[in-house]
Order: structure tokens, then C-alpha cells, then sequence
């Protein structure tokens, strides 16, 4: 037995600092070294304690309070870490946890301590037995407890008398290791990695947790038998968790088994807090169906106007009209700030304003235009083909550049299809923020700019009519003039001769009646001039070249010599269809009648300008007047001078060639008259047949898949005039199932081979049709497309839009002959070359 003491002894010392656990528990009298894999065999207690003893050092005796005591500072322990010895009664069940078990002993002062050992020591304790407990003094997250060393039974008596005490009350370390009662209301249930637990409430402001470890459980529902507004009783040892020695600790009340939580009251068939979920939840689903019933009228609303507004659109009689219903009736309508029009121009490659508010934004947009600005965005959407909505500008990534205090709210950009053709981008903005467009408004703003091109079409189609019919009249009306001045020729020579014989005769009016005649017949000679030309064939016109000969030849002592002219040609040439000599009469006399309103003005000054794009061209002359009116008078007839023609005679003229004059006021003191002539491309010379190398025996076979009707129908023509086959098609579908059936020398595709969101790319149909055709040709929309890049292994040219007659005959000599082309091209015609 001394041996066997002995080895106990140095077994607890190595445990005791540091090298495992060792729990010696003395029943009855015997000592027993415990392990957590080892149980000691059971003795009566009436073993004497006097068989066995240890020899350990001196334990420090301690009072449940003075373990309890801690430092002001820190809060820690004042005796942690020290072997103590203690003395208490077993207040209740040890509360079992998975690896350890908690045991609650109190004294007789109020004050409690809990004991952490094995669950299998405190099988044979009960409530109301007393042990001295030998051991080391320490926290379990916050939570003093004692590892016991020794643990000795000295005697029973009745168990404590258990408190019953207020929610409020438990947190405080006095009741720590302490069973108490308590009572409250359920709030809440879950289950965490510690075990079931329960949130009681008693009208604090926080409530309480109650815990059942995971190992006190039984078999059953535990504590999710009870729910939410339950009145219960909990019996159970009050515990503390604080992670951190800084930390807020957190009091909770645990149980050793389920039936320490006792039912009081059960709740009602509805806790109340799940009532008032209930009620809010209807209540906030009922305003959303209101609110998505008052978006969805609204929406319909909208929808309505802009469908009206669609059909107003159609009563528009010309430009300006319509124009003036896009700046007065659409914002009101539509409920937006501005409204803009931008129409593409291919010549300039551009998007060119037509209608909105003057000072909203520059006029010409570049589809590369830089990034980050309205205007890039702009052309963005009219290079994807699809709308573009920006319902917040403050902050967008696509308007990075711009100062968010000078964008409107919203932004909407849609483009503008008449017939599948694209038109250009409707500009559409708000400068109060407002609510977001709806997927049907968009759509209906989305047909709306469709109407939008569908009405420009309609309303040019009908001023090309008008100015055919006015041709028509203009023509007759001058075939009528030259009918009646031959038939005046006659009368007035006879009149001639009768005014010479009475001069002879010595007649006093005879030199007057000779003098009116001469009149007469000098209008009748000008009306010849310009009306005899009609009947000639017109031809391509320079208009640069034929005004600087108008300028070259004017009689600058007839338009007054104080008046200043200065002319701002175009560097490029600037080609129009019409009669040489009428073009410069109409030209010489409007510059006389502009002089002769710029004698009369402040400033006597001529300033003369041209310019013009691939359909239209100008011709401005600004001068000083101080009416501003279309009205001009008459210049005074001069001995050997001609007169001048009307204004409304050269803006006939000017009509019959399909132009246009007018007057526009361009300051206080000046005025602006535009002329404006239909632009052509100029004929270019054939090649010589040296230059074209061999001619093929037999007209090639050619696909045309270009949804532009304009450039389909330019193209097939120019290939029907070579003796060549064309097909046009409208789909890739027909394009492969004949490709298939028929032998197919060249394919014209352009960049999207159809139109609308559903239309494919070249590149697919290329790699797809390039092994079932000759030569495939890409019809660009842009000038910076190079073939070599497109092509590096020249299997494929590209010919750019709009075609050009110089490009087309360089293209087809080429695939004519299968030669490379030769650097035979006139200086005219070095724009008009062939990417290979």
C-alpha cells in the first residue's frame, strides 16, 4: 500500500505541472488516481481515510467567496492557478457537457463554486452531500471552476433550498455556480455547437439564454417541445461565457436535463409576434400590388400617348412642320425635356442634327467620336443598332468624361429604322429625375422612333413628287415663254421697220416706239437664254470652277465698286447635273441682287462660300441688309447693260435643276442666301483596254446579300451594263442553298448581311461560304477598313460604300483579267482605288 502511495504521489506531481490530468478522488477513506479512461472501483464509505496518504504540498484554504474574489484591474481571479482546498455542499445533478461535467456546491454564506471533472466522479454524489475538494483554481471562459485534486465526502444533510429569483438578477458574479429559478417567457428557440437553447424574456429590454448541453440530453424533442410565447420555469446552474478576458460576459442559466424546463402556460394558437409578422407581411404585399398596379396604369398610360403622338406625327405635310411638332408636341407628350433628331450622313460618315433645342448640343457627331462623352454614346448606339438607356447619368461609366452638373438626369438613345433601313438616333433626355422607364414604354419609344423614320421617308418622298411636278410645270411654262416669244419675233421686226421708215420720215415718236421695241426684244433674247437651254442635254458641272468664271467675268462697276467681295471656295470639288451657261446666269444674278442689298447696308461686303456633302451642296453668300425679306428691287437699266433676272425667276430655275434658294437672317445687319444643288458623282472615263488585260470568256456569276435596297439596286444595275449575272438575296439562308445548287463566281456581302436585332455578321458567312465561291467581297460601311488586314492571305477585297463608279470598274477589270491592278488612274480618279 506504501508503494502503491508512493507512486500515486509522483504520478500527481508530474500531472500537477503540466504532463496530463490527474483526478484522485478519496470515498470513504481510500485514495483512487483517476483518469478519464480509468474508473475507481466502488467502497463503502465507512472506510477510514487514515490507509493511505498523500504526500503533496500544502493547499491554500479558501472560503466559496474568497474563490470567487478578482482583481479591480482586469477582472481575473485573485488566486488563479493555485492549489486551494474548499468546503461545500452539492447543490443539485452535475450538469454533463461533452468532454467534462460541471457540479454546483455552495456554502453557507450564499456564495457558489462549480467543480470540473469527468462525468463518472459525480455518479455517486448527490444534493445535499458535503465534500472537501483539494485542486487548482481556475476560469473556463470567465467562469471560475476548480479542477479537482482530491475530492473527500465528509458527511449529508438536507439539500439547499433552491431561490427563485428575477430574470434581471442573474447577471452578477454573487450567483455564479449557484442552481437558482427562474421564470419568463419563451422569445426564441435554436441550437448552436454547445447545445439546444431557449431565449426567456420578463419586459427587459434583452433577454436571458437557457441552455441544455448537448450531452444532457435525452432521447426525444428536448427543448424543441416547447414554442415561441410559452410561460415556462427553469431550474438550472447559473454560468457565465466570456471568450476574451476584456469581453462583455455573457449569463446563462444551464440545465442538467430537459425536465428542468417546466411548462406554466402554453401560448395561444398564434404567438403574437408571429401575428404581427403575418399582418405586416399582407400589408407590405397589398402596397406592392398596389404600386405594381399604379406603375403597370401608368405605364399603359404612357404607352397610349406615344402610340397618339405616332398617329399626330403622320399628319405632317413637310419638313418644317414635322420638325415643329418635335420641338413643341413630343416633350410635352412624351414628358421629357428635349428632343433630338440625328440623321446619318455617309458622306462625312457623321451623324447630323436635324430638329431640338438650338443650344443643346454641337450639330455633327463622328461615329468615332472620343469615349466617355454624350456624343460617344450617341454613336454607340447607332453602331449596335440597339437602344441605349441611361436612367441615372451621375455616375455612369459611359459618361466619364462629362461634368455630371452639365447632363441631364436621363438619357435615352434609340435608334431610328424606316423599313429595316437604319435612319439614324433619336436623343431623348430629362433633366428632373423621374421614375424609370418600363420594358413597354421602351418598347413604345422604340416604335415611336421607328414612326419617327417612317415619317421623314414619307415626307421627302412626297417633296421629291412636289419638285418633280414643279419641274414638270416649270418645264412647260419655259416650252410656252420660247412658243410665245417666236411668235412675238415676227411682229416685232415688222415694227423695227416701220419705226426705221418713220425715223426716216422724220417722225418725232418714231425714236421712241423704236427704243420700247428694243426693250422688248432684249427681254424676249434673255427669256431665250434661259429657257433655250432646257432643250439641251445637261451634263456633270464643277460648281467651284463655274463660279469662280461667274466671279472672273463680273462687271464689278455694275454691282456698285464700293461693295467688297471675298469668296471661300472649297478645297474639294463640288459636282452637281445641270446646264453650264443657265447654272452661271442664275449664280451671276444672284450675286447682283446680293450686291445690290449690301450697297444699301452699313457694311457694303460680299462674302461667298461653297461646301456640301455626298448628297447636297452649298452655295452661301452672305452680305449686309437691312431688310430682311426676299423681296429684291429691280436695278436701274443702264445704256449696254442686261438686266438682271427676279428672284423668283432663278428660284424656278434652281428648282428645275433640283436645288433650292433661300434667304436666312444671319446678324442684326446681314443676311444669308443659300443655294443649294443635288449632289452627283462624277462620270468617270472608261479604261483603256490595254489597261484591263484579258477579258474573260465567259459573264460572271455573282450573289449580291446587301440589305441597303439603294446600294443593291446601284450594284446589280452597274453588273447588269458589264453583261454580268447578278442575284440578289436578302438572307444567309438563300445565299448557302444556292450556293449549293449553282456554281457562284463572287460574292457581294455587306458588313451585317441582314437588318433588325437578328442579323449576322460577314465573318460567319464568310468562313462558312468561302470554300463554295471564287472570290468573296466585303461591301464596307467604313473608310479606315483595310483588306490586308482583313484579308492577309488575299482571299477576299473590299469595296466601300457609297459605290463609286471608279471603284466598281477597277474591281471588275480585276476579276475579269485575274491580273493585279496596274497604277494606270488618272489624277482624277487617285480617290477611287481598290482594296486588295
Amino acid at each position: 500500500m506504501v508503494k502503491s502511495a508512493a507512486w500515486i504521489t509522483r504520478r500527481w506531481l508530474k500531472e500537477l505541472f503540466g504532463l496530463g490530468p490527474l483526478i484522485v478522488l478519496v470515498a470513504g477513506g481510500e485514495i483512487w488516481p483517476l483518469t478519464a479512461q480509468t474508473k475507481p472501483p466502488y467502497h463503502p464509505r465507512t472506510d477510514t481515510a487514515s490507509q493511505a496518504q498523500l504526500t503533496a504540498p500544502a493547499p491554500l484554504v479558501l472560503t466559496l467567496e474568497q474563490a470567487n474574489s478578482r482583481r479591480p484591474g482586469d477582472r481575473q481571479l485573485i488566486h488563479q492557478g493555485r492549489l486551494v482546498a474548499i468546503q461545500g455542499q452539492v447543490a443539485g445533478r452535475a450538469v454533463r457537457y461533452e468532454d467534462f461535467a460541471h457540479l454546483p456546491l455552495v456554502d453557507s454564506t450564499g456564495w457558489g463554486l462549480t467543480v470540473e471533472a469527468p462525468d463518472y466522479m459525480f455518479d455517486r454524489l448527490a444534493p445535499g452531500e458535503w465534500v472537501e475538494v483539494r485542486g487548482l483554481l481556475a476560469q473556463r471562459f470567465g467562469l471560475p471552476i476548480v479542477r479537482p485534486i482530491q475530492l473527500t465526502t465528509t458527511h449529508r444533510s438536507a439539500p439547499p433550498k433552491i431561490e427563485r429569483v428575477g430574470i434581471g438578477a442573474l447577471e452578477s458574479e454573487k450567483f455564479l455556480g449557484r442552481v437558482l429559478e427562474i421564470r419568463g417567457r419563451v422569445a426564441m428557440l435554436g441550437e448552436d455547437a454547445v447545445g439546444q437553447y431557449i431565449l426567456l424574456e420578463n419586459g427587459m429590454r434583452r433577454s436571458y439564454p437557457v441552455y441544455l448541453p448537448r450531452s444532457s440530453g435525452t432521447f426525444g424533442a428536448g427543448l424543441k417541445r416547447f414554442r415561441v410565447g410559452d410561460q415556462v420555469q427553469a431550474t438550472g446552474l447559473v454560468s457565465v461565457w466570456a471568450p476574451e478576458a476584456s469581453g462583455t460576459p455573457s449569463y446563462r442559466l444551464v440545465l442538467d436535463h430537459p425536465s428542468a424546463l417546466v411548462l406554466m402556460e402554453r401560448a395561444g394558437v398564434v404567438a403574437p409576434q408571429i401575428f404581427l409578422g403575418a399582418t405586416a407581411s399582407i400589408l407590405l404585399a397589398l402596397l406592392l400590388v398596389l404600386r405594381h398596379r399604379r406603375l403597370k396604369r401608368n405605364s399603359r398610360r404612357g404607352v397610349r400617348k406615344i402610340l397618339t403622338l405616332c398617329e399626330e406625327l403622320l399628319t405632317a405635310g413637310n419638313m418644317e412642320e414635322l420638325l415643329r411638332k418635335l420641338r413643341t408636341i413630343v416633350p410635352r407628350a412624351l414628358g421629357v425635356s428635349a428632343v433630338q433628331v440625328y440623321r446619318y450622313d455617309r458622306g462625312s460618315d457623321s451623324l447630323i442634327r436635324m430638329g431640338g433645342e438650338e443650344n443643346s448640343t454641337q450639330g455633327t457627331i463622328p461615329l468615332e467620336a472620343e469615349a466617355g462623352t454624350v456624343e460617344a454614346a450617341l454613336a454607340l448606339c447607332y453602331r449596335n443598332r440597339t437602344p441605349l438607356y441611361i436612367p441615372k447619368t451621375a455616375g455612369s461609366r459611359l459618361l466619364f468624361r462629362e461634368h455630371p452638373a452639365k447632363l441631364p438626369s436621363t438619357l435615352v438613345f434609340l435608334p431610328m429604322f424606316a423599313k429595316e433601313e437604319l435612319v439614324g438616333v433619336l436623343w431623348l433626355e430629362r433633366d428632373k429625375p423621374q421614375t424609370s422607364y418600363s420594358e413597354d414604354e421602351l418598347g413604345a419609344l422604340q416604335h415611336f422612333a421607328n414612326q419617327f423614320a417612317l415619317v421623314i421617308k414619307i415626307v421627302e418622298q412626297q417633296a421629291h413628287r412636289e419638285y418633280l411636278a414643279r419641274s414638270e410645270k416649270l418645264a412647260v411654262t419655259g416650252q410656252l415663254i420660247s412658243g410665245v416669244a417666236s411668235e412675238l419675233r415676227a411682229p416685232l421686226e415688222s415694227i423695227f421697220a416701220i419705226s426705221h421708215r418713220m425715223l426716216d420720215a422724220g417722225e418725232s415718236q418714231a425714236r421712241a416706239i423704236l427704243m420700247e421695241s428694243l426693250k422688248v426684244s432684249s427681254i424676249l433674247s434673255r427669256l431665250n437664254e434661259v429657257v433655250g437651254p432646257q432643250q439641251s442635254e445637261a451634263g456633270t458641272l464643277e460648281v467651284n470652277q463655274t463660279l469662280q468664271g461667274v466671279l472672273d467675268n463680273f462687271d464689278y462697276e455694275q454691282c456698285m465698286p464700293e461693295v467688297e467681295i471675298e469668296t471661300r471656295l472649297s478645297r474639294e470639288p463640288l459636282w452637281t447635273v445641270g446646264v453650264a451657261n443657265q447654272l452661271a446666269d442664275v449664280l451671276g444674278n444672284l450675286i447682283l441682287l446680293a450686291c445690290q442689298a449690301a450697297a444699301q447696308s452699313p457694311e457694303p461686303k460680299l462674302v461667298i462660300e461653297t461646301g456640301g456633302n455626298s448628297r447636297r451642296l452649298l452655295v452661301a453668300i452672305r452680305y449686309g441688309s437691312v431688310v430682311y425679306d426676299e423681296i429684291f428691287p429691280p436695278l436701274p437699266p443702264r445704256p449696254g447693260r442686261r438686266e438682271a433676272l427676279s428672284f423668283s425667276l432663278c428660284r424656278g430655275i434652281l428648282h428645275s435643276l433640283g436645288g433650292e434658294v433661300r434667304i436666312q437672317r444671319a446678324g442684326e445687319t446681314s443676311c444669308r442666301m443659300e443655294i443649294e444643288l443635288p449632289a452627283v458623282i462624277p462620270t468617270q472615263k472608261p479604261v483603256p483596254a490595254r489597261g484591263r488585260g484579258t477579258a474573260r470568256a465567259e459573264s460572271l456569276t455573282a450573289i449580291v446579300l446587301e440589305p441597303d435596297l439603294a446600294a443593291q439596286r446601284r450594284l446589280v444595275s452597274f453588273l447588269a451594263d458589264r453583261n454580268h449575272r447578278a442575284i440578289p438575296l436578302s438572307s444567309e439562308g438563300e445565299a448557302f442553298e444556292l450556293l449549293r445548287r449553282m456554281r457562284i463566281d463572287v460574292i457581294f456581302c455587306a458588313v451585317r448581311t441582314g437588318s433588325g436585332p437578328m442579323s449576322g455578321n460577314w465573318a460567319d458567312f464568310f468562313d462558312r461560304a468561302r470554300s463554295l465561291a471564287r472570290t468573296f467581297v466585303l461591301l464596307s460601311d467604313s473608310v479606315d477598313t483595310d483588306a490586308s488586314t482583313l484579308f492577309p492571305h488575299g482571299e477576299g477585297y473590299v469595296l466601300h460604300k457609297p459605290l463609286e463608279t471608279g471603284e466598281l470598274e477597277r474591281l471588275l477589270d480585276r476579276l475579269e483579267s485575274k491580273q493585279p491592278l496596274a497604277d494606270t488612274s488618272s489624277p482624277a480618279e487617285t480617290s477611287d482605288t481598290v482594296a486588295t
